[in-house]
This record gives structure tokens, sequence and C-alpha cells, in this order.
């Protein structure tokens, strides 16, 4: 039957749009339309759904009326339109959706049919997902250099650069600019000193020519930074300590020529030949791993200097005495109890050296012997001269750049870092080994003495190594936010303090045993773990204002040393009488009979990374106004921390404890702190407290338990035993996550005490998260409570349940909720369950609505609730 089209024309759509999987054919431009067509036959007042074939045409318009059209029109003949629904394929191409908004017109005649088109009315407001057609991945392969802007993106490097060169640099098209690796190094000698180019120098003093046999004492020894050096009256003897690495290479010697692959040669010939057998310079010197040996003609001499280690080290100091771990102490009371000692500073000038506030000593006897004939290397422009001599050698021909290298000398062998050694031996004639040989190298703390005939040379090799305070003095230069550093914080002292501790100002006092008593107000500290032995007794008792006692990251144990351990005391540290301002921080106090910490009598105290476990009675009981801050507190046999009136407790954790983990007096503040898998309540706070940002979860009462006139917020109260969140009346719960509460076997407990939220009169419950609780999500048990914008899904004895008057719900929204027990014995659903003498909005049901919820009868009520 024909449609008769002079009647009224309803249209219903939907817009689909078809996905797209990742490694399928491309997607394309199309996407699918779906539309409901319903009629109202001429004469006829009954609407009934479209059962014909009909052609469409199909526009884009950019206004709602009027307008202009965007992009082609796209014509659809005989489209069979079944039940009142129709589904077709549009494809406008891709240039039409540019990110402005369009309207899509519809007309429609009969199906193949030659009549005009009849303009359905409204035009169908396009949704965003059309526009997902522009956001299509590019797909492998489909960019190349034409697409790309050379002058805005790196195009692929595709140059090479041939053999013995490098890549220094790569243009913006691909193509890359190449450098000759040029790998060849200048020797060059100037008096004594044979230097290689970009790199160090070696002194060959020690085998230049020298025919007085009348002196060659050592006469100096100095360490300046790495560099350790040896001095006789034919000059100095220098090494360097430092490890140095470089690239390799080949020294070689030929007669008295000495070369380096890739380089030049140097005629070694002026610096060889000592004729006279009377003396002996020191001739080498070598450092190897932690074995410093000094060499001349006698033979070697080795000293292990592994005792100057840099690693990290402990100063500790006991009343005069400073120890270093893994080392020795000194007796620092001569320093301590001398009034006269005094720094002392050393001068030069001239040939005089003088000690402030002492004497002086002439060193010219040293400085002005000339009488050895000492010779030396000169280089002018590229000529290698000796002293007193004719021939020169031109040197222009091996003066090519090479990388840095380092030479170094152990005994007869001159070596080049990463390559190899050459033995100078034929270069030393002195045969005579009976004159001037080293007898003895002594190593004592940090100096090193060397002797020959001459005397002891002795230098202070401290430099190596940092002391204590040292490496505290180089982290108070780098720590900073964000450093990972916490020098001001060791050992609960500034980094200062330690310093001039180790410098004997340490007014602390020790504690080494227990039971000790605090008598006096000042600084204590712990110098190791403690265990108690005494029957009965507190492990550490103050009985003063204004302690700070420092556990040093040290342990106060209940336990003696006995194995099976046993419980000897009864609390670990004893605030005995009314004290004020006690600081207790960094350490473990453990196993005692009654409280880790009693600190009942304590106000105004702070209390600080400590872990109080495993204890008989509380972990710390703090009197008011205390400050506690990451403090664990686990498997205590009451409370895990108990706080008085005013308590702040943040980023602490109360896990396992045989009562609450948490409990605090009126007005505490509980924040970013843990309560889990305690006995009873995993938070419990007094009246007119607040819980923000914490957690409590697996206890086996409630999770948070809140008194009158308190506050819970951005708080999590997950699988406790009864109830998640149990507040009192004039109370505030906003913004929380409350689930999987009320797991308890008890089949007597009542419905509220294990659902997610329960509160009384007067309070506001507000935007919380109630889910999959086996009681209500949320039950308010008085009057005058507010309860708005609530989310509460899948409880088991009710969604919002409100059982006295005088309450306002809005914008709530329920789902899933059910009521187990029904009149008839089975389930019904009940997401709102509310007092008739309460006030709530409009309780807008969509179950079982699709789409576009606007024509629901009060789902735009400013006040509606929801069930969905």
């Amino acid at each position: 039957m024909k449609l008769n089209l002079t009647g009224t024309i309803l249209l219903l759509t939907t817009l689909l749009l078809a996905s797209h999987n990742i490694g399928a054919a491309p997607l394309g431009t199309a996407f699918t339309y779906q539309g409901e067509l319903k009629v109202i036959p001429g004469g006829n007042d009954i609407v009934i759904p479209a059962n014909a074939a009909f052609d469409f045409e199909f526009e884009l318009y950019d206004a709602q009326n009027n307008g202009l059209q965007v992009g082609p029109t796209v014509l659809l003949n005989n489209i069979q339109v079944a039940q009142g629904v129709f589904t077709v394929e549009l494809d406008f191409g891709m240039s039409p959706f540019v990110g402005d908004q369009l309207y899509l017109a519809i007309s429609l005649r009969d199906g193949n049919s030659n009549g005009s088109f009849s303009d359905l009315s409204p035009r169908q407001k396009l949704t965003a997902a059309p526009y997902a057609l522009h956001a299509e991945y590019v797909a492998a392969g489909t960019v190349g250099s034409v697409e790309v802007n050379p002058t805005q993106v790196q195009l692929r490097v595709l140059g090479t650069c041939p053999a013995g060169s490098f890549i220094t640099s790569v243009n913006q098209n691909g193509t890359v600019v190449c450098e000759d690796d040029a790998d060849e190094q200048s020797l060059s000698l100037v008096g004594s000193q044979l230097s290689i180019s970009n790199g160090n120098s070696i002194d060959l003093a020690n085998v230049s020519g020298d025919n007085d046999d009348s002196n060659e004492l050592n006469t100096g020894l100095t360490l300046n930074g790495t560099t350790l050096t040896v001095t006789d009256a034919g000059g100095d003897l220098n090494q360097d300590l430092a490890s140095i690495d470089t690239d390799d290479q080949t020294l070689s010697l030929n007669g008295n020529q000495l070369s380096i692959s890739d380089g030049n040669t140097v005629d070694l010939g002026t610096v060889s030949g000592d004729n006279d057998d009377s003396n002996e310079l020191n001739t080498g010197l070598a450092l190897n791993g932690t074995t410093l040996t000094v060499t001349d003609a006698g033979g070697d001499l080795s000293q292990d200097l592994a005792s100057i280690d840099t690693d990290d080290q402990t100063l500790s100091f006991d009343g005069s005495q400073l120890s270093i771990s893994e080392g020795n102490s000194a007796d620092l009371s001569a320093l301590i109890n001398d009034d006269d000692n005094e720094l002392q500073t050393l001068s030069f000038d001239g040939s005089q050296l003088s000690i402030s506030d002492g004497n002086s000593a002439n060193l010219s006897s040293l400085i002005n012997n000339d009488s050895n004939e000492l010779q030396d290397l000169n280089l002018s422009n590229d000529q290698l001269g000796l002293s007193g001599s004719l021939s020169t050698v031109d040197l222009s021909g091996y003066l090519d750049n090479t990388d840095a290298q380092t030479l170094s000398l152990v005994d007869n062998d001159l070596s080049i870092s990463g390559g190899n050694a050459v033995s100078l031996a034929a270069l030393f004639n002195d045969n005579d080994a009976t004159n001037e040989l080293n007898t003895g190298l002594d190593f004592t703390n940090t100096t090193l003495t060397v002797t020959d005939a001459g005397g002891d040379l002795t230098v202070d090799l401290s430099g190596l190594s940092d002391t204590g305070a040292q490496i505290l003095a180089k982290l108070i230069t780098v720590d900073g936010a964000g450093s990972g550093l916490d020098a001001d914080l060791l050992d609960g002292l500034e980094a200062s303090d330690i310093i001039a501790a180790a410098g004997g100002g340490d007014n602390r006092t020790p504690i080494s045993s227990i039971p000790f008593t605090i008598t006096e107000p000042g600084s204590y500290y712990l110098t190791g773990n403690l265990s108690n032995t005494t029957l009965n007794s507190d492990g550490i008792i103050i009985d003063t204002d204004n302690v700070t006692l420092d556990l040093g990251g040290f342990t106060i144990s209940g336990y003696d040393t006995n194995d099976p351990p046993n419980q000897t005391g009864d609390d670990g540290i004893y605030i005995l009488g009314s004290q004020n301002n006690i600081h207790i921080f960094n350490g473990h106090v453990e196993g005692w009979a009654g409280d880790g910490i009693n600190a009942l009598n304590a106000d105004h105290s702070i209390f600080e990374r400590l872990t109080v476990s495993y204890n008989g009675g509380d972990g710390l009981v703090a009197d008011f106004s205390a400050v506690i801050s990451h403090v664990t507190a686990g498997f205590n046999g009451l409370d895990g921390i108990e706080g008085d009136d005013g308590t702040v407790i943040v980023f602490s954790t109360a896990m396992g404890n045989g009562d609450n983990g948490i409990q605090t007096s009126e007005g505490s503040h509980v924040a970013h702190s843990t309560g889990f898998d305690n006995e009873s309540d995993g938070i419990d706070v007094g009246a007119g407290s607040t819980v923000t940002n914490s957690v409590a979860s697996d206890n086996l009462i409630f999770g948070i338990d809140l008194a009158l006139g308190g506050t819970v917020q951005m708080s999590t109260a997950y699988d406790n035993e009864r109830t998640g969140i149990d507040v009192a009346s004039a109370s505030i719960v906003r913004n929380n996550v409350v689930a999987l509460n009320g797991g308890s076997s008890d089949p007597n407990l009542e419905p509220y005490n294990i659902s997610g939220i329960r509160t009384f009169a007067n309070s506001w419950i507000i935007n919380n998260k109630a889910h999959e609780n086996d009681g209500a999500g949320i039950w308010i048990s008085s009057t005058d409570t507010l309860v708005e914008g609530n989310s509460i899904t899948d409880n088991d004895n009710g969604g919002l349940v409100v059982t006295t008057s005088g309450s306002l719900i809005l914008n709530n929204k329920a789902a899933g909720n059910f009521y187990p027990d029904g009149p008839d014995g089975t389930t019904y659903d009940d997401n709102f369950e509310l007092n008739a003498n309460s006030n709530w909005g409009p309780i807008v049901d969509l179950t079982g609505v699709g789409g576009d919820i606007s024509s629901v009868p009060n789902s735009d009520h400013p006040f509606a609730n929801f069930v969905y």
C-alpha cells in the first residue's frame, strides 16, 4: 500500500558509528545511520510504524534552520522500512567534517517513485561520533617525503661516512657531514719533563746525568692533590696517583729513540747515562692497586695504602674518644682539656720555613746546593736540544694531534695508559748498588715515611681520604629539595651538629645500657641496640622536661639475650610525672610487657620515625597536643597508637593490634594514616576530630568510628567486619569511599551495623561512594540529615535507607541495591527506602530507558534522585 505523505510524519533517530579495529582494513569515510519512522495516515489519528519502501535524500547543513549546505547530497532509493526501523550507510566524504557543528536534513518519498521529496523536521543535530573519522590513525607506509615539510620534521638519516671518518652532524634532509678520524699524538721533552699532546707529563729527572757523588739524599716528600713528589738534589720525582684511562697506544725503544704508535719519535740519548756509582737517585715511583712502590738501584720498597680507602666511614665520639668505623680510635682528651692548644699556620718566605706561634728553619742549604750537575732539555719551536750541547733534533715532523694519553714509570718500565710498556734499563748505567739505598718505608695512620742514609722523610696522605666531618660537610653542600639526601637529619641532628661532635663539640649524653633514668634536661642518644634483663623495670625513664632522645636507628628490646626470648620488663620508655616538651625519634621499641612508649604524662611532645611493636600493652600512648609522625605500631596487645585531646597523627600505620589501630580523644586530627587488620576499629577518634586522606581496612569492628561533631573526608573504609564509617550526630562525611564492609559472621547484627556509612542526626552525607556493602549503602538513623550527591550501588540491604523523619535527600544516584527478605520471602529492588516524613527530590527511574533521558519526567529537576 503506498504511503500517503499528506499525513504527519514523525522521525526518531539514533546515530551509530562503526568501530575500527587496528590491523583490519581501512575504515573509510562512511558511517551507519539508523532511524525509526512512524506515520499517521491521512484522516486517521493513529500513529503506526512504517512498513514500506522509501526513497531517502540526506544533506548536511551548517544551521538548524536555513543555513548553507555542506558537502554532497546522498540519495538512497527503495530503502525498506520494517516495523518502523531502517538502517542506511551515509558517505559524505571527509571534507565536511572539519570541526564545525553540522545538522542532517532528511527528505523522503515513496520508494522507486518520481515524485517530489518531503522534508522532515527538525534537522537532526550530529553528535561528535562522525568527527572521529578525522582522528583515524595514519597507516604504515602512507606518509612519504612529499607529505613531510623538511623545515619542520627531520627526515630519515640515509647518509654514511667512509672508513676512517665519522659523522659530525646530520642535515635536515637526512644527509650527513663527515670528518677524518685522526688518532696521532706528539711527544715533547722540555728539561726533564716528557709530555704528550693533550695529555699529562712525567718527570725523567731520575734518568738524567749526575757526576757529583757528594749529594743525592732525599730532601722532600709532598702530596699535592693526587700527585706524590719525592725530591732530592737532582730534582723531583712525580707520580700521579689517579687512575686515568685512555686510548690504546704502543711505545717502542730503538737505541735511544723512543716512539709512540701513530705519533712521533724523541731521542733520549741526551738524558741517558750515569757513570758515577756513588749516588742513587730514586728511579721509580708507582701505584698498583693500593700498593705504592719506591724504586732505586737497590730494589723496591712497597707499602699497602689500602687503609686509606675512601669508603664511607662512621665517626663516633664517646667522652674524649674519637673512633671511626672499621678503624682505630684516638684519645682527644689532650685537645679537649688543654686550653693552650692553638691552630698553627705554616709559611715559607724565600728559604725560611716558619710556623705561627713558633720558630722558623732556614732551608737555604737544601735550596742553594748547586753542586749537582743537572741537565735541561729545551724545546724551541720544533728543535729539541740539551743544555751544554750543540746537538739538536728537529721534531716538527712528529707534532701531529692525537688523543690524550697518560705516561707512568714503574721501576725501569715506561708505560702508556691502555697500551704497551718499554724498558728503560739500558739508560740506567749505574751498576753499584751499595750507596743511597732506601732502607725503610712505613705507613702509620695517614703518615708515609721513606728512610735512607740521610734520615727520614714523611708526608701526610690524609688528603686522599675524607674524614667523617668532611663527608658530612660535602653532603651539606649538595643536600637540597629532590636530592635524595637527608644530611640535615642524620641521627636526628643537623649535619653541622655531627661535624661539631666529631671535633669534640657533642654535648649529648650517651645511653649504652638499660635501665636508664634521665633526670636532667638535654639531648640523649643510644650507642647501640639495648636489651633489658632486669625484671619488672622500665627501659628508659624520663623524669624531667625538655628532653630530646635519639634512638639512633637502634632497638630498645624488652627481651633478654636468651633463646627463646623472655619478656622481662614493663614499659620500653616511660615518662614519669607531668613533663613537657619531650622529643623521641628514630628507632624501635619492641617486646615489652607493658607499653612500648608510655608518654601519657608528657604534654606538647613529638614522636617521629618510630616503630613500636609486639608490646603487651599499647604501642605508643601520648598526652594532649602531641604530634605523632611516621610511626608504625604493629601487633601490640592493646591500641597501636593512642593520643589524648588535640593530638595530630600523620603518615602513620597501625596494624594487627589487639584493640583499636589508632585512637584519639577530642579535637584530634588523623591524616594520611592507615588502620589495618586490628581487633577493634581501624581509626577511632573523639568528638570534634577530623580524619582525612586515610585508610581503614580489614578491621574486626568499624573501619572509621567518628564521635560527635567530627569530619571524615577523602578517606577509604574497605572490607571491615562491620560498618565502614560509623558517625555520631552533627558530623560531616564527604568524598569518601566505603566498599565491601559488613562481612561479619555474626547473624544477630542489624543491617545498620554492617552498612557502608551510618550516621545520626544533623549530619551532612555528601558525595560519597558506597558499593557492595552487606548492609545498606548509606543508613540514616536519626533526624535532620542532609544526604546529597552520593553514588550508591550493589548493596545487599538497601541503597539509601532513611529510618526517621526530617532529612533532606537530593541528587543521589542508586543502582542494583536490593532487600534480601521481602514480604513473600524473595528479594526485591530497594534503592531508596525513605521515611515518609523526610523530604526528597523526585526519584527518577531510568531502568529500561535507553538513550536521551531528557524526555523522562523530572529528569531535569534540580533536586532529582536517580535509579538506573
